[in-house]
């Protein structure tokens, strides 16, 4: 029965994570005493992959600590690899998705330089 109690008077504990916000995700990952930075940043900035290249002295203007700092690199670097794809010499490529895959670095790049160009 405790835990019922316990489960109600924590809203979202169920949520799946699929259906969290940003600002979500990140407090789930960095704990609660970063809700405020992490809601900060995320109406600060247009999404996650703009975060993911903020600087650290960027981060910490936001409140975060170093080890906050850190960990949110890390799932940086863990979502990038899980978005990375090795491809091998002569494996057809079946569709757009694997195109994109395996060129996303470079179309990352490309977009990159265009928005300096402005």
């Amino acid at each position: 029965m405790g835990d019922v109690v316990a489960h109600q008077r924590r809203p979202g504990c169920c949520k799946p994570p699929a259906e969290f916000t940003d600002a979500e995700l990140m407090t789930k990952v960095l704990g609660p005493s970063t809700a405020l930075s992490c809601e900060w940043l995320t109406t600060t900035y247009d999404d996650l992959h703009a975060i993911a290249i903020l600087s650290p002295t960027d981060l910490s203007h936001h409140g975060l600590t170093t080890g906050a700092i850190y960990k949110l690199g890390a799932v940086f670097a863990i979502a990038k690899r899980y978005g990375e794809r090795e491809w091998e010499v002569g494996e057809p490529l079946r569709g757009s998705g694997d195109v994109y895959a395996h060129l996303r670095e470079h179309l990352q790049r490309s977009v990159e330089c265009e928005r300096l160009k402005r």
